[in-house]
């Protein structure tokens, strides 16, 4: 597994469950980059900051938004590729 890959299954289960049932796959194919100011965006740098890579990126800069959105679309393949639990 990509190291991306073994960062997803450090998001707790719940947060998975819900990452999947909010269809972001659909809602990135609509965007070019996260818009700063949506429920969405501050949800995913939450668990961005808390799982993944702590206060690597900042919610105002386009260009990390732009990346967390890309390691999201991988986290969220990866969980529709393996599931939910650890494989």
């Amino acid at each position: 597994m990509e190291p991306i890959q073994i960062k997803a299954y450090q998001i707790p289960k719940e947060h998975r469950e819900h990452l999947l049932s909010l269809n972001l796959t659909d809602w990135f194919k609509t965007i070019t980059n996260l818009p700063q100011g949506h429920a969405y965006t501050k949800y995913l740098f939450e668990l961005y900051d808390e799982y993944i890579y702590p206060d690597k990126e900042m919610i105002t800069c386009s260009q990390c938004r732009s990346r967390v959105m890309d390691k999201f679309r991988r986290i969220i393949e990866t969980y529709k590729e393996y599931g939910i639990e650890r494989p």
